[in-house]
């Protein structure tokens, strides 16, 4: 920050604040740039202006200002020559980088630096590529290896596939799908270097092979098209249907059949920003491929409303190439496959629980095929095969309002179709 420059006296910006705390709405509705400038005697004309990317706007001293000239200048405002020394703009900016300055008889000085960083960190990789930072599950130290998984938690995965392992032998046709990190899959555009045993790393060969077990990070980072998207923490739309038919075919359904149902799948390139593109400003977009030519929400049945975990959701679709009913405890990487899995099972029910079994779940809805799906950076807490998804949905409701719970439950209601099962209705009234 610049102190002085010939011609000015003293001048201060009262807003914006350092580490002042600015919505993204009012960085794109107007910042408001507020402050005084008194000027040596001399000087012709005086603006204030700011810089931000390839704009430069200006705001002329304007505003009366008899705060400045009693308490700096220590003088009687009334009728003072400088009196409208002070200047006030909304400016919408176009970049998390700016400039606050002042023109002195044509000539610019810079004065103040402004940097706009979110709350949410996000690691800029070889451009376009964005990383996740600084979340709870410490994604960054998992990659570089300063977080590993203990004993005990190496254990507690084991006693979960076991778990797994015995509803296989009770007859279900069962996958436990880890989603890969788009930074495992893609590392060569990651900004640190790997580390030689990762958790999850830890985690496969604790557990040795298993025929439950999914981790498509190999299978992901030589597809033909990209996986991952730039701007977001998910895999595409292309990635999902991969990773689709490998469960399927895990399930037990034929791979030429399942190939056969995507074969003439659509796509259409649009500029998304996606979960870490927003946490940006301005927010981020980059060209992403979109399936165009289905779209799998015509086929939901029931949706309870909830967001996140709790979250219960009926798809049903009489086309579909098997008959069977698809069982998904999932995590959000699992809600870019329903575009696919509709198609491969007549009905799909997705109760999001990151993995976690409910046993009161599978023995309500009988299952033929179950999907187990958390996502890489969640493996540093095992889930558990005893999960209660009626806790969790009447912990939510606990917390809402009376009003909005209400809502909540007529929302649901009125997405029921008569054919979604009666234990989805006995979950919902037990809020």
């Amino acid at each position: 920050m610049r102190a002085s420059a010939p011609g000015i006296l003293r001048w201060c910006l009262d807003f914006p604040k350092p580490e002042a705390a600015i919505s993204l709405q009012q960085l794109t509705d107007g910042l408001l740039f507020q402050g005084w400038l008194l000027l040596q005697d001399g000087v012709k004309k005086a603006q204030m202006y700011v810089r931000h990317g390839e704009h430069l706007a200006t705001a002329e001293l304007s505003v009366c200002r008899p705060d400045v000239i009693e308490k700096v200048l220590q003088q009687p405002a009334v009728g003072h020559m400088q009196l409208q020394c002070g200047f006030s703009q909304r400016l919408a900016l176009c970049a998390d980088h700016a400039v606050v300055g002042f023109i002195i008889d044509g000539q610019q000085f810079d004065f103040v630096d402004i940097r706009i960083e979110s709350t949410m960190k996000v690691l800029q990789g070889t451009f376009p590529w964005l990383f996740l930072d600084n979340d709870t599950n410490q994604s960054v130290a998992q990659f570089t290896g300063k977080l590993t998984l203990c004993g005990q938690t190496l254990n507690d995965w084991k006693q979960y596939l076991d778990a797994l392992a015995t509803l296989q032998q009770q007859g279900r046709k069962l996958a436990a799908l880890i989603a890969p990190t788009k930074e495992m899959v893609y590392p060569q555009y990651y900004p640190h270097t790997p580390a030689q045993n990762t958790p999850v790393q830890q985690l496969r060969e604790h557990v040795g092979a298993s025929a439950i077990l999914l981790y498509p990070a190999a299978e992901l980072a030589c597809a033909d098209q990209r996986s991952f998207r730039y701007t977001d923490t998910h895999w595409t739309h292309h990635a999902a249907m991969q990773v689709s038919v490998l469960l399927a075919v895990q399930l037990g359904l034929d791979v030429t059949a399942v190939n056969a149902c995507f074969a003439n799948d659509q796509y259409v390139e649009r500029s998304v920003c996606g979960d870490l593109g927003n946490k940006l400003f301005p927010p981020r977009e980059a060209p992403e491929q979109l399936l165009c030519s289905f779209n799998y929400k015509q086929y939901l049945r029931y949706d309870n409303g909830l967001p996140n975990f709790g979250r219960v959701m009926l798809y049903e679709n009489d086309n579909a190439l098997s008959p069977q009913h698809c069982l998904i405890f999932g995590a959000s990487s699992s809600y870019s496959m329903l575009n696919y899995l509709v198609r491969l099972y007549a009905k799909i029910s997705i109760v999001h629980t990151a993995g976690n079994v409910d046993p009161d779940v599978i023995a309500a809805i009988v299952p033929d095929s179950i999907i187990c799906q958390t996502n890489e950076r969640f493996i540093v807490r095992a889930p558990v095969a005893h999960y209660s998804l009626a806790n969790t949905i009447q912990e939510k409701l606990a917390d809402m309002t009376a009003a909005s719970a209400s809502e909540l439950k007529l929302a649901s209601a009125s997405k029921s179709g008569a054919t979604h099962h009666s234990y989805f209705h006995a979950l919902l009234s037990k809020g």
